[in-house]
Parts: C-alpha cells; sequence; structure tokens
C-alpha cells in the first residue's frame, strides 16, 4: 500500500511542469517499478537504449496469488517467480508529445511453486510479448501501464495475462 501511496504521487506530476520525454536518447539506462494489479506482487526492468526508441529490457516479476487445488477446500498460495529478456520498439505519438507506446517479445524463464509443497517445483520458459503505453511527464520520470503476455511451453499454473502499473527513471 505504501508503494501505490508514492506511485499515485507521481500522478501529481501530470499537472507539474511541461518537460519532454527522454526516449531520444540512446545508448542510455533507465529502470522501472512497478506494481502487477492482477495478482499480488511487483515487477522490476531494467532498460537499455540502443537509438531513439528501441529498448532491451531484462524484467523480473514476482507474483503471489491464490491457487486452488483439487483435493482440498481451502486456497493455496501460488508464489511465482519469472525473468525476462526482451526487445521493444518504441513509437511517439504526434499529438501528445509527452507519450509513447511499445510493443515487445522475448522469452522468459522462472519457477512456480506451491508453499505447502503439495505439488513440485514447476519450471517455466517460453516467449513473452508486452504492449506499454507511458506518459512522461518530467524529464526523468515517466508513468506506465504495461500488458503482458507470457506463453509458456508447457502448463503454467499461474496468471500468464499481467497488468503493471509503474513509474519509469531515466539516468
Amino acid at each position: 500500500m505504501k508503494y501505490l501511496k508514492i506511485l499515485l504521487g507521481f500522478l501529481l506530476c501530470f499537472f507539474g511542469r511541461d518537460g519532454i520525454s527522454q526516449q531520444h536518447l540512446s545508448k542510455t539506462w533507465s529502470i522501472s517499478t512497478g506494481i502487477v494489479l492482477n495478482a499480488k506482487g511487483g515487477n522490476a526492468t531494467l532498460h537499455y537504449h540502443l537509438n531513439s526508441f528501441d529498448e532491451l529490457r531484462l524484467n523480473f516479476y514476482s507474483i503471489k496469488q491464490t491457487y486452488f487445488s483439487p483435493s482440498t477446500e481451502n486456497g493455496l498460495s501460488l508464489k511465482t517467480n519469472s525473468l525476462s529478456l526482451e526487445f521493444s520498439k518504441g513509437y511517439k505519438f504526434r499529438n501528445i508529445k509527452k507519450a509513447t507506446t511499445y510493443f515487445g517479445m522475448g522469452f522468459f524463464w522462472g519457477k512456480e511453486k506451491i508453499e505447502e509443497e503439495i505439488l513440485p517445483t514447476n519450471n517455466l520458459f517460453g516467449v513473452s510479448t508486452l504492449h506499454e503505453t507511458e506518459y512522461a511527464p518530467l524529464n526523468w520520470v515517466a508513468l506506465f501501464v504495461r500488458l503482458k503476455m507470457l506463453i509458456p511451453i508447457h502448463l503454467a499454473r499461474s496468471k500468464t495475462l499481467r497488468l503493471t502499473f509503474g513509474s519509469r527513471f531515466y539516468f
């Protein structure tokens, strides 16, 4: 809840001074953190800007969700950690100069485990896709909404669709 208050504080930046987004810089870094809205958990992403809008991204997700097993009536907790490496391409809006949208694809690896160890740890591997729209009210910060879809090669118990809201810092 504390992190959510910090993110909502950045919404005040929308009404602050005009600034331009930093996506035009090449060979620079940025980092983003966010909360996953459709599960309990968070996300951290390291971005490397190849040119004006193309990026390499290293994502880490850690989510926890209620998982129901057919053999019990109680809800069990399923913890999932995943790491992904992706390439994304950005597109600038013509009329909204501070907004950018990204489309990307890559590979992910991860593990999911039920906390009571009823089932063994499940290793995950597959393809990930993403769509992200961000708004940069200041030169060094942007707010984003990311829709990420994981397409595992085999069965996954955890949610494969992740909706993330967060902030991105340029340095």
